[in-house]
């Protein structure tokens, strides 16, 4: 999947639902405009990010290590900050540990085949951490996701590699 592709209509619909969105983005390209209007345009506080309490999503982040909501929570930081992070995530599948050390630039990952789920619940409204974060995962590789996926019928979900999430979020690189 490209970012070019055109989107599913129902997952589209939840998406724009679920992230109160003005319009359904019809690609992944249309959401990632939307996403950089929100991360350069102050719609995203670095604080929302983390959250509470211990999730599978650890990160080292200005020096501290914290938890954030989902894995893209952990990447969007250095779009926001500038700041590098360094993202520790179990898979939901297996509990294996996928690393992600990423800048504004340029990530890399172990393993690097990891691949990201991006998803969202099929019915339910209220707050993305909720309907949103717990089918947004890393996985170290496309059975993990595939087995996993499998198994969660009450989500939408799409498979991204995670050079297509950095491209999401406004990167352009990956080593």
């Amino acid at each position: 999947m490209n970012l070019r592709t055109t989107l599913d209509h129902q997952f589209s619909k939840r998406i724009q639902d679920v992230f109160g969105l003005k319009t359904a983005p019809l690609t992944l390209d249309d959401l990632k405009s939307t996403l950089s209007e929100r991360l350069t345009g102050g719609g995203v506080e670095v604080e929302d990010l983390f959250a509470p309490r211990e999730t599978r999503h650890e990160v080292e982040f200005a020096g501290e290590v914290r938890h954030t909501h989902c894995a893209l929570d952990a990447l969007m930081l250095p779009f926001l900050t500038g700041q590098e992070v360094t993202l520790r995530s179990q898979c939901p599948h297996c509990d294996h540990t996928v690393t992600v050390e990423a800048t504004r630039s340029d990530f890399r990952s172990s393993p690097p085949e990891a691949v990201l789920s991006l998803g969202v619940s099929r019915e339910g409204t209220g707050p993305a951490q909720q309907y949103a974060c717990p089918f947004i995962n890393l996985f170290p590789s496309r059975e993990h996701y595939e087995a996993w996926a499998t198994d969660t019928s009450e989500a939408l979900i799409i498979m991204l590699s995670l050079s297509q999430a950095f491209s999401l979020l406004g990167g352009s690189a990956c080593r």
